[in-house]
């Protein structure tokens, strides 16, 4: 996977340094700002859900899923030009990651997990033009990003002996960018983003009540997927 990754990588930039090899009017460095508006979908994973598929097959029973309800991504950006084939993005964002984990499984009482977290990544990118006159872009990006607790609706099983949500979670993200020009300085992008938490989002502990281990403590973590609009200007 990762080597055909780099193969994708290097022709882009290739085919990039070409398309833009021409262009004169190019402004050297420019700060770059965007405001977008997404849809999340979010799927919980981590030592919890593992515990839970080992006691669904223990007890057959089959039909057991996770039952995403959305979400949502408000962000701000600020992109920094460092070429014409690369840049620097930051900014911030409120992320809202909300999930049913455990539907129709063997747990009589269930978790709901609904945290809103600000969302602040460091990413790097690669863009390509699509066409000749450059009016459409597709871009590559990769990073980390740490999300920050700021509202939590999380609804706990009742059968737990404790049950907390991390105020910080750290992860990776890729994703992609299509970015259409509308002269004027501005432009429209829809992106599609991949989130992964490296950290622990929430710790549960259960009632164990083996010999030598009367509590267990398990965790969930987020694997999250944003698709947003937005625009871009440069400053």
């Amino acid at each position: 996977m990762y080597k055909h990754l780099i193969i994708v990588m290097t022709v882009l930039i290739s085919v990039s340094d070409r398309s833009l090899a021409s262009d004169t009017t190019y402004h050297k460095h420019p700060w770059l700002m965007s405001g977008s508006a997404g849809y999340t979908i979010n799927k919980a994973f981590g030592s919890v859900m593992d515990n839970e598929r080992e006691f669904n097959a223990m007890f057959r029973i089959t039909n057991a899923r996770q039952k995403n309800w959305g979400g949502f991504e408000l962000r701000a950006a600020f992109q920094k030009e460092i070429s014409r084939l690369f840049y620097f993005k930051t900014g911030l964002g409120y992320l809202q990651k909300q999930v049913n984990p455990e539907e129709g499984g063997f747990m009589l009482y269930k978790d709901s997990l609904k945290t809103g977290y600000l969302s602040i990544p460091v990413l790097a990118g690669v863009v390509m033009p699509l066409n000749t006159s450059q009016t459409i872009l597709f871009s590559l990006e990769g990073g980390a990003y740490s999300d920050f607790r700021l509202i939590d609706k999380t609804t706990s099983a009742i059968d737990l002996a404790g049950f907390s949500t991390s105020s910080v979670a750290l992860g990776l993200q890729g994703g992609c960018e299509l970015t259409f020009d509308l002269r004027g300085g501005s432009t429209a992008f829809i992106q599609y983003s991949y989130k992964v938490d490296m950290t622990d989002a929430y710790k549960e502990t259960l009632y164990w009540g083996a010999p030598g281990e009367l509590y267990r403590t398990l965790s969930l973590k987020y694997r999250t997927q944003v698709i947003s609009l937005g625009w871009k200007w440069e400053l």
